[in-house]
């Protein structure tokens, strides 16, 4: 069982086998989508929101969808800001909407 699961998840034979993958991305294997989702400095709820809203069937489907997404931005004096980043930089919604927008960052 534990050669099918290696050879299912391409686990190489030189690396230590202490945990079953849930998720592998860039050649890192996670135990939980909680683990990956704090490396890219999220949480596994705002994943979770992410695949209920969009209607996603599975959480690939879900990250793939999410890495595809681009948020709306306010060009300001610090650089590209989305509208909560400007806030919390104490723009008032008057000043905001004074500003030029960008529809996709990046």
């Amino acid at each position: 069982m534990i050669k099918q699961l290696r050879d299912e998840c391409k686990w190489p034979d030189t690396e230590v086998f202490a945990f079953i993958p849930r998720l592998k991305v860039q050649g890192t294997f996670y135990k939980s989508l909680a683990d990956f989702a704090a490396v890219i400095g999220m949480t596994r709820g705002q994943i979770d929101a992410y695949k209920s809203r969009h209607h996603y069937k599975n959480m690939i489907e879900a990250l793939q969808a999410m890495q595809r997404d681009r948020i709306p931005a306010y060009k300001t004096e610090y650089g590209l800001l989305s509208y909560s980043e400007a806030r919390k930089r104490r723009y008032t919604y008057a000043q905001i909407e004074k500003l030029e927008y960008i529809p996709e960052n990046g």
